[in-house]
């Protein structure tokens, strides 16, 4: 016998390459089956969510940015009123210098 008559032998990596088609073929039709054909998933459907996610995630810092920026805002304001009032004296009270000891303010009666 010639093994040229015989054909091509099949080769032990050949059986696990067959089943792996099928079982992929078999897993594939089920999904279609339990999915529908509209649900299943796909690289642009991947590749959409993905584009989806970044976008969710850029307003999500974009809004975190602006917030910090109000926070910011608020602060520097609020420290600049803190100067001010700091700054003002009470009419009729000396302001004293660190290290002095300041007087008792008056007690209003009732």
């Amino acid at each position: 016998m010639n093994t040229a008559e015989r054909g091509t032998p099949i080769g032990l990596l050949s059986i696990p390459r067959a089943v792996l088609s099928i079982a992929t073929g078999v897993v594939d039709t089920v999904e279609r089956a339990v999915v529908g054909e509209a649900r299943i998933r796909t690289a642009r459907g991947n590749a959409w969510a993905a584009i989806c996610a970044d976008r969710e995630r850029a307003n999500q810092r974009a809004e975190i940015q602006r917030l910090v920026a109000t926070l910011n805002a608020t602060d520097r304001a609020l420290a600049a009123e803190r100067t001010t009032v700091s700054d003002t004296t009470i009419p009729g009270h000396d302001t004293a210098t660190a290290g002095e000891p300041v007087e008792p303010a008056t007690v209003l009666a009732r």
